[in-house]
């Protein structure tokens, strides 16, 4: 059997580049392991904060907000595949930037 490549196939529609599974990253398409918990989301951006360093906003299909540390990110989702094109994400969410 071949070996599956994800350069072979063009990105979607709706995604800016590929991830290198950076959590952190603005726009990066979050994945959730478990749907009862969460629903999926992207990373709207990134923000310090004094004693846990820095914090992802982060964004869910629903256009609910909130903010998680990188321990957190990587409990609740799979390292992201993609990056989305921002400005897009938040029109489909109805999102101003830094919510």
């Amino acid at each position: 059997m071949d070996d599956w490549n994800a350069e072979d196939y063009p990105l979607p529609e709706w995604a800016e580049k590929r991830s290198d599974g950076n959590y952190m990253e603005p726009g990066a398409q979050l994945a959730t392991r478990d749907g009862r918990r969460c629903g999926n989301a992207y990373v709207d951006g990134v923000e310090p904060h004094d004693t846990l360093g820095q914090l992802a906003v982060v964004v869910t299909d629903m256009g609910n907000n909130f903010r998680m540390t990188i321990r957190e990110l990587e409990e609740a989702f799979y390292p992201p595949a993609y990056v989305m094109r921002l400005d897009e994400a938040r029109a489909r969410r109805g999102v101003t930037p830094n919510a």
